[in-house]
């Protein structure tokens, strides 16, 4: 890990090794970079290291859980890789950190796709009551809705209708 002083802090830098070999690479998740800005208030060097270490390893757990709903439809495991970075982040930065966070997961959750889209917000209902208000939840189920119904009207047969519907419009 490199620490990096900037203005009022430091910026901690993690390098991951990326295996050659393409199926390990392919079982988990790797990342090329990870970086998180700390503004320590007179703080020793150590406490800063030891810190940092503990924010990039509770992100990694994060990351690697978005790989396993993305790549592996795994969500149980992603759940539980979740719990598993939440004490970390409370213990180092409290209820602030941890608002930003799961608001950030439930918004990645919510990008992986419609098909899974009520099972994403299961996955986040724990998270929910951390964070400063009900808005985020809102709009993601405000999505939902306005998407089943687009599908619903994509999907809908119209009898009466004059149009010509292509079954296989690939073909």
């Amino acid at each position: 890990m490199e620490l990096i002083p900037v203005e009022g802090g430091y910026r901690a830098v993690i390098r991951d090794h990326i295996p050659e070999d393409k199926e390990l690479r392919e079982s988990t998740c790797y990342f090329e970079k990870m970086e998180v800005i700390l503004k320590p208030l007179d703080e020793p060097v150590d406490s800063v290291k030891a810190r940092a270490k503990d924010l990039l390893s509770a992100e990694y757990i994060m990351t690697e859980g978005f790989h396993l709903i993305f790549n592996k439809n795994e969500f149980r495991a992603a759940e539980a890789l979740g719990y598993k970075a939440l004490p970390i982040l409370e213990r180092l930065y409290g209820k602030l950190i941890k608002e930003a966070f799961y608001a950030d997961a439930i918004i990645s959750l919510a990008l992986m796709g419609l098909e899974r889209f009520d099972e994403a917000l299961n996955i986040i209902a724990p998270y929910h009551k951390v964070l400063p208000d009900d808005k985020i939840l809102k709009e993601l189920e405000e999505l939902l809705q306005k998407s089943k119904k687009e599908q619903d009207d994509l999907f809908r047969y119209d009898p009466d209708s004059k149009e010509d519907i292509d079954l296989d419009p690939l073909a």
